[in-house]
């Protein structure tokens, strides 16, 4: 199996990376080379705890539910790549990119580390309330209701048409994932697409 570069989108509470670290195990056996996560929400989580006043000004937008500026999501996954990735190792993104003009980005950064096939996108769809059920359910202190709803809402507005797009680029194979059934189902279903 030859390298992959796989993007994961779903609404907040999917199960997206659930299904990120099942994929991991299973492309560092196949390609026999690692495989390299670039997960947005954990780094971002990591950048909100330090006391600068970006930090601060970011921390606001995410006690609300709200979608960073583009240079945030840019600067965000960039400087987790710059430090983080390796030569030929698998490339796997959790819920990046999240808003137009971010994709354009990402095409120049597979030129530039010289990936040249086509780009899985995995949408792992669930409905809105089986989102609310999973984030009521899993216990971070940023899953109130009232964040919940803007996340659902801005998942729509922001996410959505950046699906849109990489259905209407021809490098980007769009797979759409019933997210809705067992974790096992889901999994199987994505490595059959990916082969």
């Amino acid at each position: 199996m030859k390298r992959k570069v796989i993007m994961f989108q779903g609404i907040s509470g999917c199960g997206k990376g659930t299904q990120v670290a099942k994929l991991k195990t299973f492309l560092d056996r196949e390609t026999n080379t690692n495989t390299y996560i670039m997960e947005a929400g954990n780094g971002f989580r990591s950048f909100l705890s330090n006391k600068s006043y970006m930090a601060e000004c970011a921390g606001d937008i995410t006690k609300k539910g709200g979608f960073q500026p583009i240079f945030m999501s840019v600067w965000n996954w960039t400087n987790t790549i710059i430090n983080g990735l390796n030569k030929e190792e698998n490339i796997i993104f959790d819920g990046t990119p999240r808003q137009k003009g971010e994709p354009v980005i990402l095409d120049e950064l597979w030129e530039y580390v010289g990936y040249k096939d086509s780009v899985y996108v995995i949408y792992q769809k669930i409905s809105d309330d089986e989102a609310r059920n999973r984030l009521k359910n899993r216990g971070r202190h940023d899953d109130h209701d009232k964040a919940i709803e803007k996340r659902i809402q801005g998942f729509k507005e922001h996410v959505l048409p950046v699906i849109e797009w990489y259905k209407k680029n021809d490098r980007y194979i769009v797979l759409e994932i019933d997210g809705e059934r067992g974790i096992e189902d889901v999994y199987k279903d994505i490595i059959t697409r990916i082969k």
